[in-house]
């Protein structure tokens, strides 16, 4: 039930989440990454989602916001607060 709102914009992210090496693959990954995102953008759990997506997008429209974004969604100790683990690319 409390995971519907999750996929309402995680979905709309997939490509800027895959650029970052977030996986999506599980709901509970889904649902870290919601909250790893809504804790840099300054909201809760209990926003819902729209005004999240319509503020995930305010973030990403502008370029110093996106950065921060990005910047925090690489960051190793948020991404382990959420017991988030990052896909280690091979390297050829």
């Amino acid at each position: 039930m409390g995971l519907l709102y999750i996929s309402c914009y995680i979905r709309n992210m997939k490509d800027f989440l895959n650029d970052l090496n977030i996986p999506l693959e599980t709901k509970q990954d889904r649902k870290n990454v919601d909250l790893a995102i809504r804790k840099v953008i300054g909201m809760t759990k209990n926003d819902k989602c729209n005004l999240v997506w319509q503020e995930i997008k305010n973030w990403l429209n502008d370029e110093e916001k996106k950065q921060i974004l990005t910047n925090n969604l690489k960051n190793e100790e948020l991404l382990s607060n959420f017991q988030i683990q990052k896909i280690k690319l091979n390297k050829s």
